[in-house]
């Protein structure tokens, strides 16, 4: 068994010298590594280049990809050898990788192109599976890119618009952690322009307290601890607050100074201890 890649192309020129084209295609055929040296030694020899090629078509191996490639663009020239390696090779990605994007993009070799990313080649023909997620995000194809990544940009009015139209909120919703960067002022906009509330309230409630509806939401939902920790008293239902029966309402009824609303809720140790002594006795009956 012959095992250095030289010794072999040794055997390989001494076969093409003394037997000629027919002897060493079989070999080749055989499992012989074809090298661009024996390709060379080939040429120098006067093979033409029929016969070189007739060598090529016969080889399961070769010893280099970007050597043969070279070297056969050399001999044949580009487009001649992008040919040759498509009617050979069928789809080699070792091979491949050296074609031109125009050269692909002619012979419709989609995948080599996803491959590099040849975005605006693959939307161009309409290859829009093969197509890099920020391929599809650029040229706003939202239903592909939602469908296979569903990742926002919460600076992307145009894609936030898309969402909203389609209702696809469960894709915003696996998304909001966004919110927790407070620079992403656009996608909280986006979130009140359309009224989600709960969505907000999840993650950013004290968002709520900055607006006149946020705060409707927040009382119709009795949220009113936000509300106390927005000190935003008058906003409080306190009689409803104190109803809950928890120590951190009584105590931000303490702090607004809500004595009323600790007589009529009965707290009268609260009251004793701030000397509100007309409502301490008011607040037994």
């Amino acid at each position: 068994m012959i095992d250095s890649l030289a010794d072999q192309e040794q055997l390989l020129l001494w076969a093409a010298e003394k037997y000629g084209v027919t002897v060493v295609s079989k070999m080749l055929a055989d499992g012989y590594i074809l090298t661009t040296n024996a390709l060379e030694t080939l040429f120098i020899g006067g093979y033409s280049s029929e016969q070189i090629l007739d060598c090529l078509k016969s080889c399961k191996y070769y010893y280099d990809a970007k050597l043969l490639f070279d070297w056969l663009c050399g001999f044949i020239g580009q487009e001649k050898t992008e040919e040759f390696i498509i009617a050979k090779f069928d789809y080699d990605p070792d091979l491949f990788q050296y074609f031109s994007l125009e050269s692909l993009e002619k012979y419709e070799y989609w995948d080599e192109l996803a491959r590099r990313e040849a975005d605006d080649i693959l939307f161009k023909h309409e290859q829009y599976d093969k197509m890099s997620p920020e391929g599809l995000y650029k040229h706003q194809l939202f239903d592909e890119y939602f469908k296979k990544y569903g990742h926002i940009n919460p600076e992307d009015n145009a894609a936030l618009d898309y969402l909203a139209e389609k209702g696809l909120w469960n894709i915003v919703q696996a998304n909001y952690n966004i919110l927790r960067n407070t620079t992403n002022q656009n996608l909280l906009d986006f979130l009140v322009k359309h009224k989600k509330f709960e969505m907000i309230a999840t993650q950013n409630v004290m968002y709520l307290t900055k607006f006149p509806e946020g705060i409707e939401y927040l009382q119709k939902n009795k949220r009113y601890y936000v509300l106390a920790e927005a000190k935003l008293w008058d906003k409080i239902d306190w009689d409803e607050y104190l109803q809950s029966g928890t120590i951190k309402p009584m105590r931000d009824a303490e702090t607004a100074q809500q004595w009323d609303e600790l007589m009529r809720g009965h707290r009268h140790l609260v009251l004793l201890k701030h000397f509100k002594l007309w409502r301490f006795v008011k607040s037994f009956f």
